[in-house]
């Protein structure tokens, strides 16, 4: 599946619920009412219900905290990706062109959405600048 033009697969690890009073963003804010929160679902208890077995995310912790691009989709936190050996084509934009550079050293940003019940995990890929490397830092803080 496509979101936003970034590839995700689904998880089978992952499920969701919405937010409530425990969850917080990347940032350590409180995560807005209705929005999606990740869980592992490993964590969340098994119901019967109609003949089928459910997970229940109710009260269970979420995984990890995220940004919110909206409702049901958002960021993880960023990793930076030093010296990998066999790189990634990553799109620049320089001198008013826009075109894909073999790098090897990249940042890497988990995207994860929530479509039909179901939770997809994707990534986004920008060059390693020293603005990204200064987010970085302020994040491991």
């Amino acid at each position: 599946m496509y979101h936003d033009g970034v590839k995700c697969r689904r998880s089978w690890t992952y499920g969701f619920r919405l937010s409530n009073d425990t969850d917080v963003d990347l940032d350590g804010n409180p995560v807005k009412d209705l929005y999606v929160v990740i869980v592992r679902i490993d964590a969340c208890p098994v119901v019967e219900k109609d003949g089928r077995k459910y997970y229940e995310p109710k009260d269970v912790p979420q995984a990890f905290p995220m940004d919110h691009g909206g409702t049901y989709y958002g960021y993880g936190k960023s990793k930076l990706v030093k010296n990998s050996h066999h790189g990634r084509h990553i799109r620049v934009n320089r001198d008013g062109k826009s075109y894909y550079e073999l790098m090897y050293s990249y940042v890497k940003t988990p995207y994860y959405v929530v479509k039909d019940g179901k939770v997809y995990v994707g990534a986004v890929y920008r060059e390693h600048d020293e603005i990204a490397r200064t987010r970085l830092l302020n994040q491991s803080a």
